[in-house]
């Protein structure tokens, strides 16, 4: 273990050393804390209660002394601040008016004895509980409420909540002062604090809070306090009844906040291990574990002016309750870069280890990384990436066509930080978070570009078209649509453009990326409707695949001969389980999915893998990445979400969502009729990048690092 902390501090700190070269601007937009003494940045020091730490030696390790922090030096949001690089989010207390409406950068609300009751740590005196913190935020919106930008920064900002120990120290495990466990079972009270703080969750959301770090409850039992005051001493290191109370509550978060994240549609929650931290010892050094590094009074707090321990890197406790510097510092870089928010772009460990080893357990910093890197790092993974498909990939081309597969308009892109772009689901592509993976910019769809921004762009395109498939006539019975051999050629234009301004074309194209995703109108917008199309009667549906498998081989050798390389080419999806076709399949399914339009698709996939293999082989210095989407409506369990045919908006006769309807409050796995939620897409992108499950016989990460 300490090999393995060593190495994360040589990672960490290469990691911040390439930020602070490459990088000029903060990973998000503000951080807001909310919590209690272990967030606390000097909101007590404007309350009249004894849980006050303005005096040394609290900040002996600060830089400015004490400051209200209930430790010596920085608290672990302090540490988060730093790699975010915001600045130390201020104490909301001691802000003025004019503070207030003009920072941008974040606020602290936490304080000392605050819990999730309103009741909690008032036998200590004034504090800001949960609810009142919350209500200052909602003053600090009201605030800036004619900031057009405010609101939009809230959904790029990061929420840390840690709260809930003080609802066990100071008012649970205190019968002469409070009244709860009285009236509670230890099962109800978890019941009633997790209830309280998911309240206090969704109405942040209600504020415009979409990212946040929300941590459980530390081991209590192990706190100097509550060994050293336990009657009688316990045999072992730490009051196992007290920390079996508190996991109680910890062993019922975990489903509350996955259950909340499906419910608010765009959020994202990372829930981080407090319990953890009375482990970190051997990761980071500290032998010690439940002596105070300073001597400490009555109600635990260090004896104003005391000398604390010379060493204080060698223990978890400063005072009493909290944690010292070096224990922040530890949790601090293991939540923001030793959480799976990394694995798939393998900055630093393996999915594997971080579920083993790790405390943060979800997504939050990924997708703040990648919003970061999109604009403000120099070095992406790839030159470009150019994109080829349909409907699941288009960002906007048929918003320029005359066609009824046109989706620029709400509820489309309620999700999107640009709204409605003609990206036909809630948010973002499964390209979309491939190019954040790759460091580079949406790519923008080629009929938008103006004559100018043909020249000039060299981050890619995307040529994808809606209703359009592999065959010139797919499609067309809806109108206008981009072919597959149309988009190639658009495709070619463009390499005429790029050889105007790029000094090695050839080096640039063999690096770039090819994302292929067609096929699916071939069926749906054509084999399936034999009053438009008459493939059906011309072809077996052995003969059509082959037709199409043809027809996709054909392309990707144009392509190649235009100078592309590197390829991640998807076979067809379900089809038979997308709810334009069950809700129209006659007589009704009885299975959950039209088996029979499965089947027909599968004659084209069978066949897929071993020709994109052949194909590979004959052309010399190739690499293709198979993508397989037929598997896509078993993300299911993956992505936690639990319905698979219920549209997520009310679709009309053409399957697409009905001009301005409301869409539904939870994340589903489809949008519309045909078209997966941006939940799927990313988690088919996201495996796609730097997984195993999706991609074959490597992942796009794999694909880059090809030679």
């Amino acid at each position: 273990m300490a090999k393995y902390y060593t190495m994360s501090l040589f990672l960490v700190s290469t990691f911040l050393h390439f930020l602070l070269v490459h990088c000029q601007s903060p990973l998000a937009k503000a951080l807001y804390v909310f919590g209690d003494s272990l967030s606390d940045s000097g909101n007590n020091n404007f309350l009249q209660t004894v849980a006050k730490v303005n005096y040394t030696p609290y900040g002996i390790d600060f830089p400015s002394g004490p400051t209200g922090r209930f430790t010596n030096g920085r608290t672990q949001v302090d540490f988060l601040a730093q790699l975010l690089d915001l600045p130390f989010a201020p104490p909301f207390l001691g802000l003025s008016t004019s503070d207030k409406i003009n920072i941008k950068t974040g606020i602290n609300y936490a304080s000392g004895a605050g819990g999730i009751l309103p009741e909690s740590g008032t036998a200590q005196g004034e504090k800001l509980s949960f609810g009142k913190q919350i209500k200052y935020f909602e003053d600090t919106v009201l605030l800036k409420k004619f900031s057009t930008d405010f609101q939009n920064d809230l959904s790029k900002s990061i929420f840390y909540i840690s709260i809930g120990s003080n609802d066990y120290i100071n008012n649970y495990l205190q019968p002469a002062n409070y009244n709860s466990s009285q009236i509670y079972t230890p099962q109800q009270y978890a019941d009633l604090l997790v209830k309280g703080l998911i309240l206090g969750l969704t109405k942040l959301y209600v504020l415009g809070a979409r990212k946040f770090t929300v941590f459980n409850v530390g081991r209590l039992g192990c706190l100097p306090a509550v060994v050293d005051t336990a009657n009688p001493r316990p045999t072992t290191p730490c009051v196992e009844a007290v920390n079996n109370l508190v996991l109680l509550y910890n062993n019922k978060l975990p489903g509350a906040i996955t259950e909340l994240e499906r419910v608010l549609v765009g959020s994202t929650f990372v829930r981080g291990d407090g319990y953890g931290l009375n482990k970190t010892s051997a990761e980071a050094g500290i032998t010690a574990q439940q002596t105070p590094c300073c001597a400490v009074n009555g109600v635990g707090l260090c004896v104003p002016n005391s000398t604390p321990c010379p060493d204080r890197t060698l223990v978890i406790f400063y005072d009493a309750f909290h944690p010292n510097q070096a224990v922040n510092n530890a949790q601090a870089n293991d939540c923001f870069s030793g959480s799976s928010s990394f694995s798939n772009i393998s900055i630093l460990f393996s999915y594997e280890k971080l579920m083993a080893n790790y405390y943060c357990i979800a997504f939050l910093f990924f997708s703040s990384f990648l919003d970061f890197l999109l604009v403000k790092c120099e070095s992406p993974l790839a030159p470009a990436l150019y994109v080829f498909g349909d409907s699941l990939s288009d960002s906007g081309n048929n918003n320029f066509l005359k066609t009824e597969a046109k989706v620029n308009y709400k509820p489309y892109g309620i999700d999107f930080p640009s709204g409605a772009t003609g990206r036909f689901t809630n948010g973002k592509t499964f390209v979309d978070f491939i190019a954040q993976s790759l460091r580079l910019p949406y790519a923008p769809p080629y009929l938008g570009l103006s004559a100018k921004d043909k020249i000039n762009i060299k981050t890619g395109v995307n040529y994808a078209s809606g209703s359009a498939g592999i065959l010139l006539e797919s499609g067309t019975a809806l109108g206008e649509n981009l072919s597959f051999d149309k988009q190639i050629n658009y495709f070619q234009d463009t390499t005429g453009f790029l050889k105007t301004i790029s000094a090695d074309l050839q080096t640039y194209l063999s690096n770039s990326i090819f994302v292929i995703s067609i096929g699916s109108n071939d069926y749906i917008n054509n084999y399936l409707q034999p009053a438009r199309y008459k493939s059906s009667k011309t072809y077996t549906p052995q003969e059509y695949a082959d037709l199409l498998l043809n027809g996709l081989v054909g392309g990707l050798k144009k392509l190649y001969s235009l100078g592309a390389r590197k390829f991640v080419v998807f076979n067809i999806g379900r089809i038979g389980c997308a709810p334009g076709i069950v809700y129209n399949a006659n007589p009704k399914p009885i299975t959950l999915c039209v088996e029979d339009a499965n089947n027909l698709v599968l004659y084209f996939n069978k066949k897929f893998p071993r020709t994109i293999a052949e194909l590979e082989r004959s052309l010399v210095g190739s690499t293709f990445v198979r993508g397989d989407i037929y598997r896509m409506n078993q993300t299911s369990s993956e992505a936690g979400i639990s319905t698979v045919q219920t549209s997520c908006c009310a679709v009309g006769g053409n399957g697409l969502c009905l001009r301005g309807s409301p869409p539904c409050s939870r994340v589903t796995e489809v949008w519309d009729a045909f078209h997966p939620t941006e939940v799927v897409n990313k988690a088919v992108a996201s495996d796609c990048f730097g997984g195993s499950t999706f991609c074959t016989p490597i992942n796009v990460q794999q694909l880059v690092q090809k030679l």
